[in-house]
Parts: structure tokens; sequence; C-alpha cells
């Protein structure tokens, strides 16, 4: 009995089992929910930093995104002015009339002076860029770039050009990059870009040449000039002068006669001569001989080249906007040029070797003058027309009587000029006055960019 007792004492009862196993699993449930409840929060806090991440990340490829089609718009367009070839309304080379610089930047004539005057805005061009790199560009002749000539879900950019106060050498480039053709970019686009910048940069043009001549005729050594040939300067800015020379002048057997020429060079046997200057000075009084400064420099092709244009020989065949043309073959050579000239509107042309002209060729106009130098000997032996500035290391004019070519602008020889035919040099001052300020090449202006 004793034994029973103590059995019952020790066996538990059962609704304090129950009790306990009850008390235990609630503990367990609380503290998982707890658990459970904190790893939700920091789920949805992880989360909530990862969109937050990946929105950041999105605005900034797309600002990144215009920012760079913007920077690209100002690239592109200092490469454009720079183009000398004319562009048509997609952009392409040799495809237009005009090409890029003289179509939104053309210069315009003041006085003496020539002016870049910027087409007014919205006439802008632009391009938009594809996954490949290529562009699809639209550069109107008049009005501003339309949507539908641009791709309209690629990144894309449009500039335009404004005058610089004080400075008509420069001008300003705008350029405004899109994630797409929106209209922030593009004024009839039918939306707005995720994304847009506006990027500004002055361009500067730097001259080419910075000087000209100031007489039709140089010579760094002896001039000669014979049979019907006329010279012209009623320029009252250069006092209407005629001939510059290091050494001789020689004008028809007797007409006038400075110093003596070397031996072996040819002589006059007429007087067949025209010399126009100012009217009441004497055509003596216009014709300097002698000329140390020119027989000095004449001993070098490039100091005969920077004393008279202020710039040097391999500045001016380096330079973006000169043609390059080699070979020992003057005729060929020439054709090169005049195939350049009328089918990809070149106006500045270095040849490495010489020139000889034959039959009617017709370079330059009063609007778009050309530039031709040449290394070698520049020979005209047909009835050609040239406006603008010649240069060689000698020339040589209708040697065997025949042909009669006419020049208006000026030109230079280093060594000596002789002709034997008709023809003509009259000196047009607004020729070289476009040359001196058209033939240039479109450099970006240090500490002008700026991001607004």
């Amino acid at each position: 009995m004793t034994k029973c007792l103590r059995r019952r004492a020790l066996e538990p009862r059962r609704g304090q089992t129950m009790t306990r196993k009850t008390q235990t699993g609630a503990a367990s449930l609380a503290i998982t929910l707890i658990l459970l409840f904190g790893m939700t929060l920091v789920a949805f806090y992880a989360g909530r930093v990862m969109i937050f991440e990946q929105k950041t990340s999105a605005n900034q490829y797309r600002s990144t995104q215009a920012f760079e089609a913007a920077d690209a718009g100002l690239e592109w367009a200092v490469v454009m002015l720079n183009e000398t070839r004319s562009t048509d309304a997609s952009c392409i080379v040799d495809g237009g009339s005009a090409t890029f610089r003289n179509r939104y930047v053309p210069a315009t004539l003041a006085g003496s002076a020539i002016v870049l005057t910027p087409v007014a805005t919205p006439m802008v061009a632009g391009c938009s860029i594809d996954a490949t790199g290529a562009l699809t560009c639209s550069c109107p002749a008049s009005g501003s770039v339309s949507a539908a000539s641009l791709l309209a879900d690629a990144p894309t950019f449009t500039v335009e050009f404004a005058t610089v106060a004080g400075d008509n050498e420069s001008i300003e480039v705008t350029s405004r990059g899109c994630t797409s053709a929106g209209s922030q970019c593009v004024a009839n686009a039918p939306s707005g870009a995720d994304a847009f910048a506006v990027a500004r940069l002055v361009v500067k043009m730097r001259r080419v040449v910075r000087a000209m001549p100031a007489v039709p005729l140089s010579a760094g050594q002896w001039a000669a000039v014979c049979g019907a040939f006329q010279i012209s300067n009623t320029d009252r800015a250069t006092n209407g002068n005629l001939v510059d020379a290091g050494g001789a002048v020689l004008i028809g057997q007797s007409t006038y006669q400075a110093g003596t020429l070397p031996i072996g060079a040819p002589h006059c046997s007429g007087n067949g001569q025209t010399l126009q200057t100012l009217d009441g000075s004497p055509p003596a009084d216009s014709i300097v001989a002698a000329d140390s400064t020119l027989s000095g420099a004449s001993a070098s092709p490039d100091a005969m080249f920077s004393t008279l244009f202020g710039t040097r020989l391999a500045q001016y065949e380096a330079a973006a906007t000169t043609h390059v043309i080699s070979g020992p073959n003057g005729l060929a050579n020439a054709a090169t040029l005049v195939d350049a000239y009328v089918r990809h509107g070149k106006r500045a042309f270095w040849v490495d070797g010489p020139l000889q002209f034959s039959g009617s060729v017709t370079l330059g106009t009063d609007a778009s003058p050309v530039i031709v130098a040449a290394s070698g000997e520049i020979a005209f032996n047909g009835s050609s027309t040239i406006r603008g500035l010649i240069y060689a290391d000698s020339a040589r004019w209708n040697d065997d009587g025949a042909g009669s070519t006419v020049v208006v602008g000026a030109v230079v020889s280093r060594a000596s000029f002789y002709n034997n035919g008709s023809g003509s040099i009259t000196y047009d001052p607004n020729v070289l006055a476009r040359l001196n300020k058209e033939i240039g090449v479109a450099t970006k202006v240090p500490g002008s960019w700026r991001d607004n």
C-alpha cells in the first residue's frame, strides 16, 4: 500500500503535464514569428535599397548617355566645319551644293572685312546614333531638323551656331544631347526624351594663310612681263602697287626696266603690255625692284611662304582644309586638282611637284576663291581663269605665246616670273580677304567648354 501511494505521488498529473507542453510551444512560436518578422523587415529594406539603386543607376545611365551625345555633337560639329566637301540634306559629303560651313556659318563681306554670320536659330543640324555607332544625320538647307529624319529611339544630338560678341572670327556651338529623338533636342518631336544635356563650345577659325600679298605680282628674284600681258591694281589700300620683286623687273622690251636680268634669263621682244594703277599715278612708281626682304626670303621656300603669308609651308600642307597632290607630271597634277575642285569643292591645294594648266580651266569664284600652291613650277599654256591666290616655286606664263590666262587675286613666285603671251593679273582685295578668313581650320578655344 505504501508503495502504491509513493508511485501515485511520483506520477505527474495529466493537467500539469499538458500545461507545461502548451507553454513551451507558445514561446517557440513567438520567437519564430519575431525572427520571421525581422527577416521580412530586412528583406523589405534590402529590396527597397536595391530598387533605389536600380533607379539611380538607370537615371545615371540615361544622364550619361545624354551627356555623351551632347559632347559627341560638339566633336561632330567641329569635324563638319572643317569638311571642305559639299554636303547634302543627310550630311553626306559630296552630295550637295554647299559645304557644311557655308550652309550654317557663312561669311559675309562687310566693307573690306569678312564676318562670320551663323544662321539664326532654329536652323540646326543633328544626328542619331544607333547601337553600332553609325550616324543617321540631317543637315537641312533651311529650318530645323525633322524628327522623321532621325531614329526615334536612338541617342540623338542637334547643334546650332551663334555669334561671339566682339569676335567675328569665332562662333559658339551649342549641342543638345538626348537619350532619344525627343522634343528637348528636336523641336517637332511628338514626345520628350527621358534625359537630355546641353554642352557649349567656342570655336575659332584659325587662318591657314594669315596674310596676303599687297601687289598683283610678287617674285623673290626677277620678273619679266612680256607679250600682250596686263597687270592691274586700283585698290587704294595697297596704293595701286603692281609688281614687287627681289631682283630686276622688266616690263616689255623698253616699257620699264629696273636692274639687270641675270645671264640666260629671257627678254621681251615687244611692248604690248598694259599696266593699270590708281588714276594719276605713273605705273613706274607702282613697281618695286631689288626688294631685299623678298630676295633674302627667296633662298628658302619656307622662308618665302612664311614671309608673305605668315604661315609655314608645313602648317599649310598639314591643315585639315588643304588638299595635297603629289606627282612629277604637271599635266596630271593639274587634272587631279581640277577634279578635286569640281567634284569635291576643294579650295586650298598643295601640289608637291609641278603644275601645268592647258586648255580652258576655271578655278574659283568671287564668292569661293581658291589657293593653289606648288613646290615646283606652275605653267599656263591655255585660256584659264583662276580667282584666288597662286604660289609657285617659279611661274611660267604662256611661254609658247598661245592662250590667255586670267588671274583675279594675286600671283607669287618664290624664284622668277616670265610670260610670253597674253593674259592678265588683276588684284582683288575682296577675293584675297575671303581666302584670308574663309580658308581656315575650326579649332576649339581652350577653356570655353561648358555644360549648360
